[in-house]
């Protein structure tokens, strides 16, 4: 007779009356279920999970102090409603559980297998096009109104294939900014959420960066020395390179210690898609932008293990071609309250 094996990733466990009581800590119901033909449970304690509300608010959007790429300019105030982020990146578990079945040819298990594997890994090669049917899947999967339409449908099933190039279709995609489901947040809201209710820093935690606890900032990313010191003053590094623990690959999420907001890794580890495609900033103040209706583009953010200290500022931008995973670019969920 073939074993009947049980893993479950959770916040608490407890057992009554034969039956397995299972408290999950991403705001499901809890559930029992009775394991009287289980032959065995494997629980895995996973890294930090959540999801916390971002307050609304106004903050200066771009580069303080000029020392970025002319993209992350002019400075200009930026006036956001409240919504909810995850406080880790979409997990390898988590992909899997989500995707596995899907009717796009979207694979469970993308991840490259050189650049960081583990269950508590963030999910990495993920396309912007796949996180779409990611987002609607578990939207749906959870009772949320799923948030993306194409082809005038919110159900996955009836997109057809992910696209490997640039797709008419898919990139005229809808975002129901209103529904209550799973995306990806705006270039705006992910800065103001990066920052972590603090103002005019580099970082999400202060001025400056380390892959040790001497800077304000903790992240896997990658120090760059010239001549035995490091070139950026704000990287305070005692470590040139990658980050001595994770040599050149992902670090488990929740690694280092969590911004204002009690988000992690929101410098390094791996670039975060968003919603915007990529354009230039105005001088002008903004009610919550969710930037042009078309582009080339899409926005990433945050930098990686293999990107130096100025590319893991909060206000560094980054952008990739829709269609393409890359093996350092991964995900966070947001939703509207």
């Amino acid at each position: 007779m073939k074993k009947k094996i049980l893993t479950i990733i959770v916040a608490s466990l407890s057992l009554f009356a034969g039956k397995l009581h299972i408290d999950f800590n991403n705001g499901t119901t809890s559930v029992e279920i009775n394991f009287t033909d289980i032959n065995s449970i494997e629980i895995v304690y996973d890294s930090p999970v959540g999801i916390v509300l971002i307050p609304s608010g106004s903050y200066m959007r771009g580069d303080h102090f000029k020392e970025g790429g002319s993209g992350e300019l002019p400075v200009h105030q930026v006036t956001l409603n409240s919504f909810y982020m995850d406080i880790t990146s979409v997990t390898q578990s988590e992909w899997k559980s989500v995707m596995t079945g899907n009717t796009n040819g979207i694979s469970a298990t993308p991840s490259h297998p050189d650049y960081g594997i583990g269950h508590n890994h963030p999910v990495n090669g993920v396309s912007w096009y796949s996180v779409l049917v990611f987002c609607n899947r578990k939207s749906m999967a959870e009772g949320y109104d799923a948030v993306y339409v194409i082809n005038n449908s919110t159900n996955p099933a009836d997109w057809g294939d992910v696209p490997t190039t640039q797709n008419a279709a898919w990139d005229a995609v809808i975002c129901k900014w209103h529904a209550n489901g799973y995306r990806l947040p705006s270039e705006a809201e992910w800065e103001y959420a990066a920052r972590g209710g603090l103002s005019g820093q580099r970082f999400p935690n202060g001025a400056t960066i380390s892959h040790s606890t001497n800077g304000d900032t903790q992240a896997n990313y990658h120090s760059y020395w010239v001549g035995g010191v490091s070139f950026y003053s704000y990287d305070v590094s005692p470590t040139t390179g990658n980050h001595p623990s994770y040599k050149g690959k992902s670090s488990p999420v929740g690694s280092f210690s969590p911004n204002g907001y009690g988000l992690y890794d929101m410098s390094g580890n791996l670039n975060e898609w968003c919603w915007d495609w990529l354009s230039s900033y105005s001088d002008s103040a903004q009610v919550n932008p969710t930037g042009p209706e078309t582009g080339l583009y899409r926005v990433s953010r945050g930098g990686n293990w293999e990107k130096n200290a100025d590319l893991c500022r909060v206000s560094a931008r980054s952008a990739g071609f829709q269609y393409y995973g890359h093996y350092a670019v991964g995900f966070r969920l947001a939703r509207t309250p």
